[in-house]
């Protein structure tokens, strides 16, 4: 969906995602990078055309992760697929470029965002099951496997967990993830 929401953090930025930013999607979207998400046709014509596509589709959070500083693209991210009905949404399409130190202050500004800016309940997002150091990760957080789903991945059916993070569980996801953010500000500085 085409935005104008910016996010600035410490030392990193969230800005929309624009159709200059298609080369920038098709490299970081590395086969091996992107290896438990769906795979995309990584030349820029591509993403140019599926930009365009995205531009149009309402309720889709595209966001390009930037270093405040220099505006060095980082990677990306999106909330999407949201419920209206039960005030939830996907958090997907995330990703770093190699030895970015964005991870943790990109996921605070992407919760400060579903929880502040868009009131949700919660937000959720899938992990294949041999994708064990996110699972870890997101669990040291404070996401909870809610379940097992059976999703297509590159045309494959695979079995992924559902990892959601709720209202009530987010400050105490917020406190960590901010510590983990100022450390990193700590080693960029």
């Amino acid at each position: 969906m085409k935005h104008n929401i910016r996010l600035e953090g410490y030392e990193f930025s969230l800005r929309p995602v624009e159709i200059e930013d298609a080369e920038f999607i098709a490299e970081v979207r590395t086969p091996d990078r992107s290896r438990f998400m769906n795979q995309i046709e990584r030349t820029a014509e591509a993403q140019r055309r599926w930009l365009e596509d995205y531009f149009r589709r309402p309720d889709d959070y595209y966001f390009v992760v930037e270093r405040r500083k220099d505006l060095r693209r980082e990677g990306l991210l999106g909330l999407l697929d949201f419920d209206h009905i039960n005030h939830s949404a996907q958090w997907g399409r995330f990703i770093m470029q190699p030895g970015s130190l964005a991870a943790s202050e990109a996921a605070l500004l992407t919760t400060r965002l579903a929880f502040g800016m868009f009131d949700l309940n919660e937000i959720w997002g899938t992990v294949l099951k041999d994708n064990r150091p996110m699972a870890s990760y997101l669990e040291s957080l404070g996401f909870q496997n809610r379940e097992t789903v059976l999703l297509s991945v590159n045309g494959e059916m695979l079995e992924q967990d559902k990892y959601v993070l709720t209202r009530d569980r987010w400050k105490d996801f917020e406190s960590k993830i901010t510590k983990l953010a100022l450390f990193v500000v700590d080693k960029l500085r």
